[in-house]
């Protein structure tokens, strides 16, 4: 796409995006679900300078927080505020505490897509029930990818593990292991198994 047609495209966004919000709930949800689908769009700098710009994260979770009883368009915000971080390293403050709040909701569904999220938050190693949280992860549905989840943040993690949550991580690696050893990939199962000794001996 040429950098003049995707302006235009970001520009026709923001407009309808403007336009939809203020109808009911059922256009709401269309609006964030077509910035969803940018989120997850064509990499650019001038995209991440575009929601910059906009202040669109700010929009975002106003939105959201007015929509806190409508699942459907706080998981699309959600996942649209949670991509756009990620992918362009928009490690905004007022997003890390709108997705914090958000546990306190204790809903699996919110919860499974924070998973995906909010761990890669710098913000998050300061939340005093981190390790809670990542230890849930595995009893998040669907199950099949909450546990790869869990075993990435536990790789990514191996330098840093809490010695309180140690064996529970263990339980977890093992569990894993021994309930998905036959359909996972050989890479993968000698990744899971390499792990899992990793793990084993730090806690000697």
């Amino acid at each position: 796409m040429t950098l003049n047609k995707l302006k235009q495209k970001l520009i026709k966004i923001d407009s309808e995006f403007e336009l939809l919000i203020k109808g009911n709930e059922s256009a709401i949800y269309e609006a964030v679900k077509m910035i969803e689908q940018e989120s997850r769009g064509e990499w650019s700098v001038d995209t991440r300078d575009w929601f910059i710009d906009n202040l669109f994260q700010k929009k975002l979770i106003a939105l959201a927080k007015s929509h806190l009883n409508n699942k459907k368009i706080l998981r699309k915000i959600l996942s649209a505020l949670g991509f756009f971080a990620n992918r362009y390293e928009l490690y905004d403050d007022d997003v890390y505490m709108f997705f914090e709040g958000l546990l306190t909701l204790k809903d699996k569904d919110i919860n499974f897509d924070l998973a995906n999220h909010i761990v890669e938050f710098p913000q998050f190693k300061g939340y005093n029930k981190s390790w809670d949280f990542i230890i849930s992860i595995p009893e998040l549905a669907p199950k099949k990818i909450s546990f790869i989840i869990f075993m990435n943040i536990i790789r990514n993690r191996i330098d840093s593990l809490p010695d309180s949550f140690l064996n529970a991580i263990i339980s977890k690696v093992n569990l894993i292991i021994d309930l998905y050893t036959d359909t996972l990939d050989i890479d993968t199962k000698k990744d899971y198994k390499k792990l899992r000794s990793q793990l084993q001996k730090i806690h000697k």
